[in-house]
């Protein structure tokens, strides 16, 4: 006789299916999203950070209009506000900066003459036709270096070292010895490659085009050594960093054709740390790693002790005691955006989360530029009463663990202890969009150089990334601060003398005298 179910059996095999239906067809809307839909976490929240905020503000003009309904006896006056865009009238801006050449479109001298009485004719005046841009291609040029040397013409024996009679002028140490690689052609290629996220190999025809044939393999390697001359004072911009009470930390991964017991296919890691956005002296430091477990990240932050925030991912969970770890609120908004298929499609239960952490960022945004007394206490009066909401309704809403819905709520719930810092302290911020928009920089880099050929390639990436994005929070030249570095730490009598250093840091007076 065959096995048989009972109704109640069945039907409880029934609900098990359809339960890992309705899971798998949200893993399939995830992938689609991901794969086709937008990348942007943007919802239809008006409340809403965004990392581009002070872009925005910048260079857009918002003109903000108030329509009132005219007042009826017995009903509520309803009060819309909204905020219009102004259309510019030119889309590009220009600086005062840039010099001026005049042109004068003047008539040739013999047709200065009337065409009837053939008296020359006078001028009355001028007008103006229109301005443009003008663009003067770069280019290189050869510098040749000489060196004097002087004999003294006494024929009196001073010494036994006949090099006593002679005297030469200083020469310079250059970046490469027996290289045609200056500082400046350097630090036009740590541009293109970092800043414009252009790779070596696709680099060679432009540098060909101006007079110079080379080969990618010559340009990774130029990076790399001029990279250990610049080691030492990155570790000191980290040393400087782990000195400070709050920082933020982020990881991503990173591709390293050639290390060692590892298959070319094998994901490595790239590691940041960075100060926070009201730091007086600012670092971002980014580091290498063939790892992404726990002993990296005690190994980065060994020597801190102060407000580290993060995201939830394990590893940072094996820090010592001393370091106090935040949460990131855009993590958890994250995870309730990825339950729908677009950001503005999320609904249900998701939706009502969603509102709530809205109305967070919402109270951020006004918090920018109180001072951390004010901040403190606006945190205390209006986001600690949504931050208690908002958990006591994650612990009263019934949903399935290994859904999308049940994954955001679990992550939420297990970060609850680091989430609620921000309530205690006015200078941890509500999320890790700090870090990220640093590790952005990498990510975009990744997309165009694809990957590091030998461990020696990603530490010069490393190092590089680190100054540029260091350099830009300082407001200063990232170009000019990298050759202005190539210039100096060469001539250094101990490059590793951290006392000579410290005057080669972003934010000295020197610097930023030379690298605006």
């Amino acid at each position: 006789m065959p096995n048989t179910l009972t109704l109640e059996e069945a039907w409880d095999i029934i609900q098990e299916q359809r339960k890992q239906i309705r899971l798998m067809e949200e893993q399939i809307k995830l992938l689609t999203q991901k794969c086709f839909g937008k990348s942007s976490e943007k919802s239809d929240d008006p409340g809403q950070l965004s990392i581009f905020d002070d872009f925005i503000k910048n260079n857009e003009v918002k003109d903000s209009r108030v329509f009132e309904q005219p007042e009826t006896t017995g009903q509520e006056t309803e009060t819309i506000t909204y905020q219009r865009k102004k259309k510019s009238s030119r889309q590009v801006t220009v600086s005062e900066d840039l010099p001026v050449e005049l042109e004068e479109l003047d008539l040739p001298d013999d047709e200065k003459f009337c065409a009837h009485c053939h008296a020359q004719m006078q001028c009355v005046g001028h007008r103006f036709v229109r301005e443009q841009v003008c663009f003067i291609p770069a280019k290189l040029f050869r510098k040749q270096t000489f060196q004097y040397t002087y004999r003294c013409p006494s024929r009196i024996r001073h010494s036994d070292e006949p090099n006593q009679y002679y005297k030469s002028s200083p020469a310079p140490t250059p970046v490469i010895a027996h290289s045609l690689a200056s500082s400046s052609l350097i630090a036009e290629i740590v541009h293109n490659k970092y800043e414009l996220s252009v790779p070596g190999y696709r680099q060679v025809k432009d540098w060909q085009r101006l007079g110079l044939s080379l080969s990618a393999p010559t340009i990774a390697n130029w990076l790399i050594k001029a990279a250990e001359w610049l080691q030492p004072l990155n570790e000191l911009c980290r040393n400087e960093l782990m000195k400070q009470t709050h920082i933020h930390g982020d990881e991503t991964s990173y591709k390293v054709l050639h290390e060692p017991g590892k298959s070319a296919t094998t994901m490595s890691y790239l590691w940041l740390a960075c100060s926070i956005q009201d730091a007086k002296k600012p670092v971002v430091y980014f580091k290498y790693d063939p790892h992404r477990s726990g002993a990296v990240a005690q190994k980065l932050y060994n020597s801190y002790t102060g407000s580290l925030q993060c995201d939830g991912y394990q590893a940072y969970g094996t820090l010592p005691g001393t370091i106090q770890r935040s949460g990131c609120w855009a993590h958890v908004r994250r995870k309730f955006i990825e339950t729908g298929p677009t950001p503005n499609k999320v609904v249900g239960k998701a939706k009502v989360a969603l509102d709530m952490i809205n109305r967070l960022f919402k109270i951020e945004q006004d918090l920018k530029t109180k001072s951390f007394q004010e901040r403190l206490e606006i945190r205390q009066s209006k986001s600690k009463p949504i931050v208690d909401e908002f958990f006591d309704w994650l612990n009263k809403t019934p949903v399935i663990e290994k859904s999308g819905l049940g994954r955001a709520v679990g992550y939420a719930l297990g970060q609850q202890a680091y989430l609620m810092h921000f309530l205690e302290d006015p200078e941890i911020e509500l999320s890790n969009n700090t870090a990220e928009r640093h590790i952005k920089i990498a990510v975009m880099g990744r997309k165009n150089w694809l990957f590091s050929t030998s461990q020696a390639g990603a530490h010069a990436n490393t190092l590089f990334l680190s100054l540029i994005e260091t350099a830009k929070m300082n407001g200063i030249n990232p170009s000019k601060y990298i050759e202005y570095l190539l210039n100096k730490i060469p001539q250094l009598p101990m490059i590793n003398n951290q006392e000579q250093l410290k005057a080669y840091l972003p934010w000295t007076e020197q610097v930023q005298t030379n690298c605006i």
